[in-house]
């Protein structure tokens, strides 16, 4: 089945599948050091962090001087009001104050902050609720920005909001009453002083596609400055270009009290980002590890934003929402579209099920929003062929409907194949010829030249005598005429060094490397087009190069290149793509004319393996700090193999939504990681080391509804960017501020002893209420900041405070998973305890939940969120346990300890299970540097 993605990868595609920047940054190697490992960017020296930075300095100006990368919308988000609550650490200051409509994520905190009761009120912690003010979102972008009234500025920022009420009670502004309203909501919040930060969407996408005016943006931006609390931009689901400009609030002209030009505090990316990005005026005290490969991928979109293809895309939709609005009167309600954003209202949430049930029998994939909400989000290769497509599937599910009022669509309907009429032609070949024929050709190659090209694209009869040479292809198409072989077509390629004076042979970066052919010119004569003789050209050129071979064996082509004319050229364009070409780059101003464009495209003739720029395995520095991340530093060989292979190609270039799609490598990869606790059959995926915690905790929350507390131990880490893994995290083991929600951190057994630990673990039970008041105790077999290990006798003790309370454990295996522990695939498992929830972060983009049957949510998108994982993380992890699985580590183990002895004799306490160990006390910081060294 093959459908229009009109979602564009639910909002994450700026250039389609496999864009051309994209592929061409695999090839150039820009990913090279991200692919077959995935290491830790918190630690430092990833070049990937770098180059995104300051691509987005570009883009942010100086209103945002400190950028800090997360794992996903929710993470960018989390990671943002950490920075806020840093700024303002009083304990009253506990809440949020957001937006009705908002939707910001589903990690714990973010959850607080959206709108949506179903969504959010399952999981609220007390005390911790969210503020929330009315949104004006009746604004349109096809409506001209209000006006405002006298001393707008200097009332908002004094926040008078009597002198504005009062000065234009006389208004008969629906818009402006809901803005006042809105207003008014937002200063009663702040002014109690427990409010730490404000968040709000430039649009509201999950909410509805709602639109507030310029106008209210300035208010609020105000009104925050006056309060002294900062704004946080989420602009997760709508930044990067997708209205047109990166920044979506730069269309609002926020100013300060003084009418200069002010920002947000805090503005938050993901989707297009690849990764969660937040951009601040907070300098981050603690990175959070990001996944490189994504950083590439997100640095490669943030280069591809483009506001004149926004504009071509929104001029070419807004008459063609118009016309559906007055063919369907009774149906579309408020259509609307902004860049590659549109959206129209359907009259009941039931009419917007029937639609969607539509969908992939219509062929264009769409979403919903709010409730009754039809929306739509597109990128640049939406052209019109694309557009006509898109429009024609959305008037016949609007005739659908019409026709079928209360009624609900079939699951699948088939519509049958268009007919194709192809054209009937005399009989066609391809061959090859050699220089001894070049006599009796160019002639007539020349004769065909002037025929189907205009003066500036036609090439001297020397440059076209290349492809005749030694190491050229010459290819003729044929047409059989009264019997007789007549030639309509030709195909000639050169090595590439022998070609020069043209935009993108003289730069190509292969040039000198004697490794690429360059098409010099295919055509057919017009009067025998339309039967495929292109195409078989090109096949032909393609099979030729593809197996032409040097003396010593070897291939003797890695690439194929030429030139299309943009506008002139989209047959043979369409030709090239269908051999795998990409646009390498779009030249402006060529064959002799001011605007006019040749595109310089690239085949890759052998498996589609990137270019590597990295030191070998032999030579690059260890990166022990990397043992979590990277398993196996540069990876195992069979994940090094299928890189060469090109089998790595897909998930490098395109980051599909897991959530929605699936590889047959995501299903291999998800049944190994299942397959490792039997005892615990249910497993969901995270984008990160966080959204373990997170999910954990609304998996428990589901089943334990009276549960407000969970349990950590002293020592612990489970993360530090979301507020829920941050307050079950020892804050002396990050510096990314104190825990959010005060949830009690107990003795650890190693300190405490196993009785006294177990004691004080039961008097914290008792001071949350009891065991129903606590969702779970999340405990590390070995932490991953102390190297502290939990004894056989408190898992028991454990196993026993379980079966007494029902409190469920929660084993986090971060630093003991991939069999690093000797004890197995997981430390809790391979001592002997089975604990009810097991969670991990496999690095990069991926993380794991394990969960029992008592646990497990069964019912659909529960727990879902748009990515849900990383499909390149996953693979790495599979090939990881796969081969740490032939690895005994008993050796290594013993030798590692034992070369640590003089140390360890000096004072140096070491801690850790296996192949994970921590060293710790006084020289620890000469050790490391000499390690360095």
């Amino acid at each position: 089945m093959s459908v229009l993605d009109a979602m564009s990868q639910t909002a994450t595609f700026p250039s389609g599948f496999s864009a051309d920047e994209v592929v061409a940054a695999y090839y150039r190697g820009d990913f090279d050091g991200s692919i077959t490992c995935a290491p830790d960017t918190a630690q430092g020296g990833v070049r990937a962090v770098n180059a995104f930075k300051k691509v987005l300095s570009t883009h942010l100006g100086a209103s945002f001087p400190h950028v800090s990368f997360a794992n996903s919308g929710a993470e960018a988000n989390e990671k943002a009001l950490a920075l806020c609550r840093n700024e303002n650490p009083s304990p009253s200051a506990s809440k949020v104050l957001a937006f009705q409509g908002s939707f910001h994520g589903r990690t714990l905190l973010a959850l607080h902050a959206t709108w949506n009761p179903s969504k959010r009120g399952p999981f609220e912690i007390e005390g911790h609720e969210a503020s929330f003010a009315p949104f004006p979102g009746s604004h349109s972008p096809w409506d001209e920005e209000p006006r405002e009234p006298e001393g707008f500025v200097e009332l908002m920022a004094a926040a008078d909001l009597v002198t504005l009420a009062n000065q234009t009670s006389e208004w008969g502004d629906a818009l402006w009453r809901a803005e006042l309203e809105s207003f008014e909501a937002v200063h009663n919040a702040l002014s109690g002083g427990n409010c730490f930060a404000c968040i709000v969407e430039p649009m509201q996408s999950e909410g509805g596609d709602n639109y507030a005016s310029a106008r209210f943006y300035r208010g609020l931006r105000l009104l925050t400055r006056h309060h002294g609390v900062p704004l946080i931009m989420d602009e997760v689901q709508c930044g990067f270009g997708l209205s047109g400009p990166f920044l979506w609030h730069s269309r609002f002209n926020l100013v300060d009290a003084d009418g200069n030009p002010d920002a947000p505090d805090a503005v938050t990316f993901a989707k297009r980002a690849q990764v969660g990005v937040c951009a601040s005026r907070f300098n981050d005290p603690e990175p959070t590890s990001a996944h490189p490969a994504s950083l590439v991928r997100g640095r490669v979109h943030a280069e591809l934003v483009d506001p004149e293809d926004a504009e071509r895309v929104q001029a070419y939709v807004k008459p063609r929402l118009q016309e559906l609005a007055g063919r369907f009167p009774e149906l579309v309600g408020r259509p609307r579209n902004l860049g590659y954003a549109l959206a129209f209202d359907l009259p009941t949430p039931q009419h917007l099920n029937n639609f969607l049930g539509q969908r992939f029998w219509r062929g264009a994939v769409v979403f919903g929003a709010g409730s009754k909400t039809v929306r739509y989000r597109l990128n640049k290769t939406f052209e019109e062929r694309e557009l006509n497509l898109l429009f024609e599937a959305i008037r016949r599910s609007l005739s659908w409907l019409d026709a079928h009022p209360h009624q609900s669509p079939p699951a699948w309907e088939d519509l049958g194949r268009p007919q194709e009429n192809p054209q009937e032609g005399p009989e066609v070949r391809v061959r090859e010829v050699g220089a001894e024929d070049a006599d009796d050709i160019v002639d007539a190659i020349m004769a065909l030249e002037r025929e189907v090209f205009e003066p500036a694209r036609r090439d001297t009869e020397e440059t076209l005598r290349l492809g005749f040479s030694k190491d050229g292809i010459a290819l003729v198409g044929d047409v059989r005429v009264n019997g007789s072989w007549k030639l309509a077509g030709y195909a000639l390629a050169a090595p590439l060094e022998a070609v020069s004076g043209l935009d993108g042979v003289d730069d190509d970066p292969n040039r000198g490397q004697n490794n690429t052919l360059y098409s010099i010119a295919i055509s057919v004569s017009p009067n025998h087009q339309g039967l495929g003789l292109g195409s078989a050209l090109k096949a032909e050129q393609f099979r030729i190069a593809k197996a032409r071979q040097t003396v010593e064996g070897h291939p003797r082509y890695r690439y194929l290149t030429g030139r299309n004319r943009v506008g002139e050229a989209g047959t043979m364009t369409l030709v090239n793509r269908k051999f795998g070409a990409y646009i390498d780059r779009i030249y402006s101003d060529q064959y002799g004319e001011e605007g006019a464009k040749a595109a310089y495209y690239r085949m890759v003739l052998g498996a589609p393996s990137p270019l590597r720029h990295s030191k070998s395995k032999a030579t690059s520095p260890l990166r022990i700090s990397d043992g979590i991340a990277a398993p196996f530093g540069s990876g195992p060989v069979s994940l090094r193999e299928a890189e060469a292979q090109g089998v790595l190609y897909g998930p490098v270039v395109n980051k599909i939504t897991v959530l929605n799609y699936i590889t047959p490598a995501i299903a291999r990869g998800i049944e190994w990681v299942q397959s490792l606790v039997p005892s615990l059959p249910h497993i969901y995926l995270t984008s990160s080391r966080d959204e373990t915690v997170d999910k954990a905790l609304r998996v428990l929350r589901t089943s334990r509804t009276k549960g407000q507390v969970a349990i950590g131990l002293e020592g612990g880490y489970v993360g530090h960017t979301s507020a829920a893994a941050r307050s079950l995290s020892d804050p002396l083991t990050h510096r990314q501020g104190s825990r959010f929600f005060q949830w009690p951190l107990v003795a650890h057994p190693s300190q405490a002893g196993t009785e006294q630990a177990l004691v004080t673990l039961r008097h914290a039970i008792n001071d949350a209420g009891g065991p129903e008041s606590v969702l779970g105790i999340f405990v590390e077999p070995v932490q991953e900041r102390t190297g502290m290990v939990l004894s056989a006798d408190y898992l028991a003790g454990l196993d026993v405070l379980r079966r007494e309370t029902g409190i469920p454990i929660v084993a986090v295996e971060t630093a003991s998973a991939c069999y690093r522990s000797g004890r197995g695939p997981f430390a809790s498992v391979g001592a002997g305890f089975l604990p009810d929830l097991l969670i991990w972060w496999g690095g990069g983009q991926v993380g794991f939940v394990h969960v029992n049957d008592t646990y497990w949510v069964g019912a659909p998108l529960a727990m879902a969120s748009t990515w849900d994982g990383d499909e390149l993380s996953l693979i790495r992890v599979h090939h990881h346990l796969r081969a740490a699985l032939q690895i005994d580590i008993s050796e290594a183990t013993d030798a590692f300890v034992s070369e640590l002895a003089p140390a360890l004799s000096s004072g140096l306490e070491i801690r850790g299970l296996g192949l994970y160990q921590i060293l710790s006390g006084p020289g620890t910081e000469s050790l490391a540097a000499g390690l360095l060294k």
